[in-house]
């Protein structure tokens, strides 16, 4: 785009004029407008309330009879301008104009000012139309975008009565547009501050929970794991079947919960491939409609075109179906819920994104809901892992905290727009992917059906478990123990690659936690071990996400189980993973 130095050509419109000189009253008096104008630009503005101000210097300064500004929307594709402030006449501030295909769009960003007559009636946008022949657009530019025009009106002479007025123009356009620039990157370095500061606060956070939820799961498997035990020894009908049932139930409750926080904390792993979103939503209608229930109007709308990103199906499922529940408590008494797909094109960093987050195309999903809306108090918050505007015990406040880090798992971002009364938006970005990155489909491509899981048969092989928590490994020896397994057990590293050196040739399975003391992770003694034994097969049982340690369980060999669990999912797993090949 080519571009000339000043906002005002010294070869356009104000050239035209005479060359004339003010009186010193004049040079005065303008001077003191430019001095105004320098104090109020110079400084951070709220230009909803200090731009007619503003415009007054400048159209005082110049001779004007009255002024406009307008501001581009940076965030919208093409150029759209929104009405800023007046001086001297009425205007609908707010009000929009898109100037994307008018004639006037190409000059402006060449850096030339435009008279309303110089244009043909019939190729003048609806922003000319109020104007008197004497209007003149100037760009606002900084150095790579049009952030705005200035529109002045000159009664009854046209603009540039002098040299002086030419020269005051030039510098109050420039500096306008320079405070424009300076007014977005404020805004861009306080959201980048505040999500800064999010992101370490929920860090601090997640690290606390994180170590939390680990032994909460140990305790838990010592829960469930003598609990089931208990009921299988139980005759049907008993009532105090019926009480260790209800304990049972009651730790899976929990399970759940702490499987919650260990997603926020430490985000699983996902299957990262090829997706198109208009698939994704087709899926997604028979899954909200029984949960949003009879009174929500659900509507999803498809993206225009195949647009595609690089996630997981599941993931991305999970957070939306996640939105549109908490958008269905928001509307008690019934409402409507909008789930959309389309593209994005962001020309400045905007959305509240990242700067790690380029400007370009993205996919981007909306859900919004006609309820309640929230208060700013509540935006400030609503990310953040425990709080919930739910009665007690009708939510945890981790939903929306899991599906900040989902999204950002896949290096994407979401945000929010809510009024108390004007319902919820909340947008998810991702970035595309390009042609070549897009699968392609083979015919009879399908995958294999899963095998059925194997019986908990009695055991036949010999185990070397690993656990640094007593009452864990005692249960668990005994749960295999009651299998029919043989079973050697060690408190950590050292101590299990002692037995090794006794008894490892005569070991089948490992049964491992994964983090431990002494320096010497379950993914360390595999390994030692493996070293000697390669046939060796591995299990591994953690608190922690099956990610730690780099751990990838893709083989027949190795296996993750989280905890808490049961004892027959234990033994099940145990018996499959020795049975494999």
């Amino acid at each position: 785009m080519k571009r000339k130095t000043d906002c005002i050509s010294e070869t356009g419109l104000l050239s035209s004029s005479r060359d004339g000189e003010d009186s010193p009253e004049e040079r005065e008096a303008r001077l003191k407008c430019l001095i105004r104008l320098h104090q109020r630009l110079l400084r951070p503005i709220v230009w909803d309330t200090e731009a007619p101000a503003i415009l007054e210097a400048i159209g005082e300064g110049s001779g004007a009879g009255s002024a406009v500004l307008w501001r581009r929307d940076l965030q919208a594709p093409g150029v759209r301008l929104t009405a800023q402030g007046a001086w001297n006449r009425e205007v609908d501030v707010g009000s929009e104009e898109d100037l994307t295909d008018s004639a006037i769009v190409n000059p402006l960003e060449a850096n030339e000012e435009i008279r309303v007559d110089s244009i043909a009636p019939d190729d003048r946008p609806e922003i000319m139309n109020p104007w008197a022949a004497g209007t003149v657009f100037f760009p606002l530019l900084s150095k790579e975008w049009l952030l705005g025009v200035l529109a002045i009106e000159f009664e009854p002479a046209p603009a540039g009565e002098s040299r002086e007025v030419r020269d005051f123009l030039r510098i109050a356009v420039n500096s306008m547009a320079l405070a424009i620039e300076r007014s977005v990157y404020y805004r861009l370095l306080r959201d980048s501050q505040e999500r800064f500061r999010q992101i370490q606060k929920m860090e601090a956070i997640g690290q606390l929970v994180g170590g939390m939820a680990h032994d909460f799961n140990n305790k838990l498997t010592i829960i469930e794991g003598w609990a089931d035990m208990l009921l299988s020894r139980m005759p049907e009908g008993s009532e105090d079947r019926q009480m260790v049932a209800e304990i049972l139930e009651a730790a899976t409750r929990a399970a759940s919960l702490t499987k919650e926080l260990l997603d926020f904390t430490r985000p699983r792993g996902f299957d990262a491939r090829p997706l198109e979103v208009n698939t994704l939503l087709r899926g997604l209608w028979s899954m909200l409609t029984p949960l949003l229930g009879e009174t929500v109007d659900l509507r999803i709308r498809e993206a225009d075109e195949p647009l595609w990103i690089r996630g997981d199906s599941n993931r991305i499922e999970e957070v939306i179906i996640n939105l549109a529940i908490n958008a269905r408590d928001a509307m008690p008494h019934g409402g409507k819920v909008e789930v959309s797909a389309f593209k994005k094109q962001l020309v400045w960093r905007g959305e509240g994104l990242p700067k790690e987050m380029p400007n370009g195309d993205y996919l981007c999903i909306e859900v919004s809901d006609t309820g309640k809306g929230m208060t700013k108090d509540i935006r400030d918050r609503v990310f953040d892992p425990f709080f919930t505007t739910k009665e007690v015990g009708e939510g945890t406040g981790l939903g929306l905290t899991t599906a900040f880090a989902a999204v950002r798992q896949h290096e994407g971002w979401i945000n929010l727009e809510s009024e108390p009364g004007k319902g919820t938006v909340f947008r998810l970005f991702f970035s595309l992917i390009s042609e070549d990155e897009q699968p392609v489909t083979v015919p009879g491509d399908e995958a294999a059906p899963e095998a059925p899981a194997p019986s908990a048969r009695a055991g036949d092989g010999a185990i070397l478990l690993v656990e640094d928590e007593k009452v864990v490994r005692e249960m668990t020896q005994v749960i295999l123990e009651a299998k029919g397994f043989r079973v050697i057990s060690a408190a950590n590293g050292p101590e299990a690659l002692e037995v090794w050196a006794r008894e490892g040739n005569g070991v089948d399975l490992l049964v491992t936690d994964l983090v431990m003391p002494e320096n010497i992770s379950g993914v360390d003694l595999a390994r030692r071990m493996r070293e000697e034994k390669p046939e060796l097969k591995v299990v591994y049982i953690s608190g922690y996400s099956p990610e730690i340690d780099g751990l990838e369980c893709r083989d027949a060999e190795t296996v993750f189980v989280p905890k808490p669990f049961t004892g027959e999912i234990l033994a099940k797993t145990v018996r499959a993973v020795l049975d494999a090949g």
